[in-house]
C-alpha cells in the first residue's frame, strides 16, 4: 500500500506525467509540421489574444477581443511558459499548442497523486479507532496509473489538448491542482490556483468551492466534536468561497450580469435541464467502474420511472438546438446530433433516451457512494452512528454535491458541448475509482482489464480522429480549407 507521501506514489505520478507529456508532445509536434500556423475554429481569437498577453504583459493596453467568452487565464499561463523557455515562443499558433502538452502532464501527475491521497486519506480511522472486521482496501499503483492514462486519453480531451490552443486543458488542470493543494492544506497556493482556474473558465468558480468542501469534510472526519468539524470545514471552504464571491461581484458590477466575458448574445443563460442527461451519458460511458458495478445495482423501479418522466419532460420543454450545434460540422456533436437526435430517431428523445439517462445517472451516483461497513459486535451505538456519519453520509454528499455542481455549470448553458463536461468527467472518474477501491466490491483485476480495454479504444479513436483531421481536409465553397 501507499503512504500519503511514499516514493512509490511520487514515482508513479512522475512517470504518468512524463508518459502523458510524451504522447501529447509527439502529436502536437507532428501536427505542427502539417498545419504550421493554420488557425482552426476559435483559435483565431485565442491565438491573437495570447500574442497580445505575451507581448504586452498581464495588463495589456490592447482591448480584449469581443468574441472571447472566457477570461485570460490560459494566455497568462502560455506567456509564463514562454518566459520560462518551455515554449519556443508565444507568437505562433504552432508554438502555443504545446501549452496543452505541459498542462496535460501536470494534470495526469496530479490525478495520480489525488487518487493516492484520496484513497488513503478519505474516511480515516476515528480517534480512538473503531474495530472493524473489514480493513479498508487500498489502490494499487497500476490501477492509479491506468485510470489517469484513461482519463487523459479521452478523445475530446486528448484532441483539444494536443491539436489546438484552447482553454479547456489548463482549466481542468488548475481545478485538479486546487483540489490537491486543498487536500495538502496549502491554502494560499490553493487560492491562487483557484483564481487562475476561474480566469480560465468561469464555471470553475463552482468547482473550486466543491473540491474545498470535500477536502474540508474529509479532514474533519477523525474529529468527534461538531464545532471542531465545522471549524475545519469552514477553514477549507472560506478561501475558495472568497474566489467564488469575487467572481460573482465581477459578474454583477463589471460585466452587466453576463457570465460570458464576450459574445454574450450567443451565450445567454437559458434553462437547459436536459443537459444533465447528456452529461450523464458522456461521463458514464468513459468510467468502467460504472459498468462493472451496474449488474450489482439495485434501484427501485419507481425511482427510475420518476427520473425518466422528469428527463422526458425536460427533453420536451427544454431541448435547445443552438445555431452553433446545427451549423458547425467541426465538432463531434454535429454528427451525433444529426444521426441520433434528428430524423427517424427524434422521437427517442422523449421515450428511450430518458430511460438511458436515468439508469446511467443513478449508476454513476451510486458508484461514487461508499457502501456502509459491516457492524462489528464490539461496536457501541455511539461508535456505529459516528462511523456511519463519517463514511457513508459523506460519500453521499460527494456524489450528490457533484451532481448539484454539474447542474449549476451546464443547465444554464444553451450550447451542448462535450468540452463543458470535461471537469465533471475528471472529478467523477476520480471519485468513482477511489470509492470503489475502498469498497472492494469490484475485482481489481476486472478494473485493470477494463482500463486497458478503454485505453486501447480511446487510442484507436484518437488515431482515427487525428488522421482524418490532418490528412483528409476539404474545401469550403469559398475556397478555404476545412477539416472534419
Amino acid at each position: 500500500t501507499w503512504g500519503v507521501f511514499s516514493n512509490n506514489m511520487y514515482s508513479s505520478a512522475l512517470g504518468t506525467g512524463l508518459l502523458t507529456f510524451a504522447a501529447h508532445y509527439f502529436v502536437t509536434l507532428h501536427s505542427s509540421e502539417i498545419l504550421g500556423d493554420e488557425i482552426y475554429m476559435d483559435e483565431v481569437f485565442h491565438v491573437k489574444q495570447a500574442i497580445v498577453f505575451c507581448e504586452e504583459g498581464v495588463l495589456p493596453s490592447t482591448p480584449y477581443h469581443p468574441k472571447l467568452t472566457t477570461p485570460p487565464g490560459t494566455y497568462i499561463i502560455s506567456s509564463m511558459l514562454a518566459k520560462m523557455q518551455l515554449l519556443p515562443s508565444c507568437s505562433h499558433a504552432s508554438h502555443l499548442r504545446f501549452t496543452g502538452a505541459f498542462c496535460s502532464a501536470v494534470s495526469a501527475a496530479v490525478f495520480v497523486l489525488l487518487q493516492c491521497h484520496f484513497v488513503n486519506s478519505i474516511f480515516p480511522t476515528p480517534h480512538p479507532p473503531i474495530p472493524t472486521t473489514s480493513p479498508p482496501n487500498h489502490m494499487s499503483p497500476l490501477s492509479a496509473v491506468l485510470c489517469a492514462l484513461r482519463v487523459h486519453l479521452s478523445p475530446v480531451r486528448f484532441f483539444y489538448a494536443s491539436m489546438l490552443f484552447y482553454t479547456d486543458t489548463p482549466s481542468t488542470t488548475l481545478v485538479l491542482l486546487t483540489f490537491l493543494l486543498c487536500f495538502q492544506k496549502f491554502r494560499f497556493l490553493s487560492v491562487l490556483t483557484g483564481l487562475l482556474a476561474v480566469c480560465c473558465r468561469q464555471t470553475n468558480a463552482v468547482w473550486v468551492v466543491f473540491v474545498a468542501i470535500i477536502s474540508g469534510m474529509i479532514h474533519s472526519m477523525p474529529h468527534r466534536q461538531f464545532d471542531t468539524k465545522l471549524r475545519i470545514i469552514l477553514r477549507a471552504v472560506i478561501p475558495q468561497a472568497v474566489v467564488a464571491v469575487l467572481f460573482a461581484v465581477w459578474v454583477v458590477m463589471f460585466n452587466d450580469m453576463n457570465i460570458a466575458l464576450g459574445d454574450s448574445d450567443n451565450h445567454i443563460p437559458t434553462p437547459h435541464v436536459i443537459q444533465i442527461g447528456y452529461l450523464a451519458v458522456y461521463v458514464a460511458l468513459q468510467i468502467p467502474d460504472v459498468f462493472l458495478l451496474l449488474p450489482r445495482l439495485h434501484v427501485p423501479f419507481l425511482l427510475i420511472a420518476i427520473l425518466s418522466a422528469f428527463f422526458s419532460l425536460a427533453a420536451l420543454h427544454t431541448t435547445i438546438e443552438h445555431p452553433f450545434l446545427l451549423a458547425d460540422n467541426r465538432h463531434y456533436l454535429f454528427y451525433l446530433w444529426k444521426r441520433f437526435f434528428q430524423g427517424r430517431f427524434e422521437q427517442l428523445r422523449h421515450t428511450l433516451y430518458p430511460i438511458l439517462y436515468s439508469v446511467l445517472l443513478l449508476a454513476l451516483i451510486r458508484t461514487m457512494v461508499l457502501r456502509p461497513k459491516e457492524k462489528h459486535h464490539h461496536y457501541s451505538s455511539e461508535h456505529a452512528q459516528h462511523f456511519w456519519l463519517t463514511e457513508h453520509n459523506v460519500s453521499w454528499v460527494m456524489g450528490l454535491g457533484w451532481l448539484f455542481a454539474c447542474a449549476c455549470c451546464v443547465v444554464p448553458t444553451p450550447l451542448v458541448e462535450f468540452r463543458y463536461f470535461e471537469v465533471p468527467l475528471v472529478l467523477a472518474a476520480l471519485a468513482c475509482r477511489v470509492v470503489q477501491a475502498r469498497n472492494g466490491k469490484i475485482s481489481s483485476n476486472h478494473i485493470v482489464a477494463a482500463d486497458v480495454v478503454l485505453i486501447f479504444i480511446f487510442s484507436f479513436v484518437n488515431f482515427a480522429t487525428i488522421y482524418v483531421f490532418l490528412y483528409r481536409p476539404f474545401l469550403w465553397p469559398d475556397g478555404s480549407t476545412a477539416r472534419f
